[in-house]
């Protein structure tokens, strides 16, 4: 159905007959761009607690790709599985964070010293930023439900 000159102007073109139960016509599938399978398990949600992180642009790129022969519909597939596994590594991340914040502030809650109210205060901004933060993720999610 083609030309060897053709295919040489189009190399990433694929050509398929596939099969019709109803009909003795054979329809024809012209693919004009590799195509990258990508599985994505459940719906994809951006959380905007996200655009707080510094590696979000980063992950967001890595995720999209430079290949500029990929279909967009790929491309949004794939950044949102590179987002959907950043942000989970986020959310233990996030856990674990908060955690550390509590334990020192309480070890350095009874300290008179000059840097231990200091870093007791670097603690203690940095937790009301994280409950900020997952205060901004549970209204985001109650919007959605």
């Amino acid at each position: 159905m083609t030309s060897t000159s053709w295919l040489h102007l189009f190399p990433d073109v694929r050509l398929s007959n596939l099969l019709a139960s109803h009909s003795d016509h054979s329809p024809i599938l012209l693919q004009c761009s590799p195509t990258i399978t990508v599985r994505f398990n459940g719906s994809f949600r951006f959380e905007n607690k996200w655009l707080k992180e510094p590696d979000l642009e980063e992950t967001v790129i890595d995720g999209w790709g430079a290949n500029d022969n990929i279909a967009i519909v790929d491309r949004v597939a794939r950044c949102a599985n590179k987002l959907q596994r950043w942000g989970k590594r986020k959310r233990v991340k996030f856990k674990q964070e908060t955690g550390e914040c509590v334990r020192e502030m309480e070890a350095l809650r009874d300290n008179q010293g000059e840097a231990e109210s200091r870093r007791f205060q670097e603690c203690s901004d940095r937790h009301a930023t994280l409950l900020v933060q997952e205060e901004g993720y549970w209204k985001q999610r109650a919007k959605m439900h």
